[in-house]
């Protein structure tokens, strides 16, 4: 996921179910399966709809060009009934889910590696202090999820 963000292929994600509830403006790094932050971006808009309303445009700001919106529903239909399977939620055939869909942009590749020691919220603090020069305290962190391969958190403006 990272390299297709980094190379502007990726500007947008989808989620479900809703816990990620991301708001216009919040920062959220992105880290790699060490836990090291690779990227800070900034989102842009963040829309909730039902799963059969997502859009051939939105899934290609998700960087999947060449998927069809069939293939990309039937895709991501199997991968969210596998990851709620063991949550002991139902996804069944997405009609009236609704699916958070966010666009993005890149605000910050990291340059060189943090010493967060593998703590995402850690890396985050570490991060933000670094890229825009404000104290943020761990009490300020609002999420820290798993999505995609990676961990991304939010922080409470």
């Amino acid at each position: 996921m990272n390299s297709l963000v980094l190379s502007g292929v990726k500007r947008g994600m989808a989620g479900f179910p809703a816990p990620i509830n991301p708001t216009t403006g919040d920062l959220i790094i992105a880290v790699d399966t060490e836990y090291e932050p690779q990227i800070l971006f900034r989102v842009l808009s963040r829309t909730a709809v039902p799963f059969h309303e997502v859009t051939s445009k939105f899934v290609f700001e998700e960087g999947h060009p060449e998927m069809t919106i069939e293939f990309w529903k039937e895709w991501h239909q199997k991968f969210w009934e596998k990851s709620l399977d063991h949550e002991n939620t139902i996804f069944g055939n997405g009609d009236g889910e609704k699916v958070v869909n966010m666009i993005f942009e890149v605000v910050w590749p990291v340059p060189k590696p943090l010493t967060a020691e593998g703590n995402p919220v850690k890396a985050l603090l570490e991060l933000v202090e670094r890229v825009t020069g404000l104290k943020v305290e761990a009490e300020q962190v609002k999420d820290v999820f798993e999505f995609g391969g990676g961990i991304e958190t939010r922080i409470r403006r």
